[in-house]
């Protein structure tokens, strides 16, 4: 019989915003050959004191909705409606805290009350889903470490936690529930070498550490070239700082510069993921300004079905960011047998050789420029079939279920 998992995030697909961790719910889709699995996703809705009364009189602080139902797997959105000023009144209370009994390395703190809150939120939700589970897994820790901690804490069961985003994110400091759970879970889930450098770096001790990598499914991401003319390089990435889209703009002005063959740019989702990519009309702008100009062919959203065929047109991926997990769109691409051109930003690093591609430091446009020069040129090439198989033993389905399976049956009874 299979086991069952609880899986509590608060980044998951919705109708309203399909890419949004569009690969956190195919992990679960994988997972579901080995495990039931029932995730839910967590939205805190801020109300007016007086709508939330009214919910409190009528016992609808939280609200559960099943959102899908297939195969071995359940979807929840859990919405926890909270009033407006409780996150005033816990800014100051943190402040206070912070200023009369400080914490070494802690930049934001929660109060006892505020956690006593997320505790009996949790007890409700845990009565909404009267069930047996055998493991709580926390696949996005950053949001709802607390709430995932607690579940564990209240259902007896183990806890693993993992994290894909930006450690602490970009405009954020660690608080103290989110070093205490992590502390206390039993197992961290590591998508990188990098990312477990990050968390260690805010002294967080983790007890165990299991290395799993991202997950790319070779049957969605195969190896079929389809005919083009002049060479051509893609950046699959949303228009955001940490992106670094001007250093890719100078990139592209440097190459253009220095080759005399004729490559086309394709720049691809850069306003697909609503919320998270911002002033796009302004990467626009500087595009159309660009020295590259000519040859750039701009996609603002490209449907996930799509993503294979969109490998498939062109010859190389490219990727200027400042900081990635284990950017999932790099490694579709290698599956797809295109070599990678990146700067040293995070999970790369863990898996791009020589034979794979090129990094360089994440300030470095001009060496960036003469790799895809050389590439353009055809001074340098790579074996797509070979790419393919690397990350495929590494990152494909089969190696991927037994990593992440493997420290699961670990913890179940």
């Amino acid at each position: 019989m299979k086991k069952t998992v609880l899986v509590v995030t608060d980044w998951y697909p919705t109708k309203e915003n399909p890419i949004v961790g569009c690969f956190f719910k195919e992990q679960i889709e994988l997972l579901s050959d080995r495990y039931k699995l029932v995730v839910i996703k967590i939205v805190e809705k801020r109300v007016s004191l007086i709508t939330y009364l009214i919910n409190k009189y009528v016992n609808k602080t939280l609200q559960l909705n099943l959102i899908e139902k297939y195969k071995d797997i359940q979807q929840y959105e859990l919405t926890i409606f909270v009033p407006a000023f409780f996150s005033v009144i816990e800014r100051i209370k943190g402040i206070l805290i912070k200023r009369f009994d400080p914490i070494d390395n802690i930049g934001k703190y929660y109060s006892v009350t505020y956690k006593n809150r997320i505790k009996q939120q949790m007890l409700m939700l845990k009565n909404m889903i009267a069930q047996p589970y055998d493991l709580v897994y926390g696949i996005s820790s950053q949001g709802i470490s607390y709430q995932a901690s607690c579940l564990a804490t209240i259902m007896n069961k183990p806890l693993i936690m993992g994290e894909h985003a930006p450690f602490p994110w970009p405009g954020q400091v660690v608080s103290n529930i989110l070093k205490e759970s992590l502390e206390k879970s039993d197992v961290f889930l590591a998508i990188s070498n990098d990312k477990i450098r990050q968390i260690m770096l805010q002294n967080i001790r983790l007890r165990k550490i299991c290395y799993v990598g991202n997950f790319v499914d070779e049957d969605i991401f195969q190896y079929k070239p389809i005919k083009h003319g002049r060479k051509t390089l893609l950046i699959v990435a949303a228009h955001s700082f940490y992106k670094n889209y001007d250093l890719f703009i100078d990139t592209m002005n440097k190459l253009k510069s220095k080759t005399n063959r004729k490559f086309k740019v394709v720049i691809a989702g850069y306003a697909a993921n609503k919320g998270y990519s911002k002033d796009v009309e302004i990467l626009e702008e500087k595009i159309a300004n660009s020295d590259f100009s000519d040859c750039v062919e701009l996609v603002k959203y490209v449907p996930r079905s799509e993503m294979s065929n969109l490998y498939n047109r062109v010859d190389a991926f490219v990727m200027t960011s400042i900081q990635e997990g284990q950017p999932v769109s790099a490694l579709e691409a290698a599956c797809c047998g295109l070599p990678i051109f990146a700067t040293r930003c995070g999970g790369i690093e863990d898996y791009v050789t020589e034979q794979i591609g090129r990094i360089v430091s994440i300030t470095d446009s001009e060496l960036l420029s003469e790799y895809l020069r050389q590439f353009v040129d055809d001074e340098i090439c790579f074996d797509s079939e070979y790419i393919r198989q690397s990350i495929i033993e590494k990152f494909g389905r089969k190696t991927y279920l037994e990593n992440i399976s493997g420290c699961f049956d670990e913890l179940i009874d």
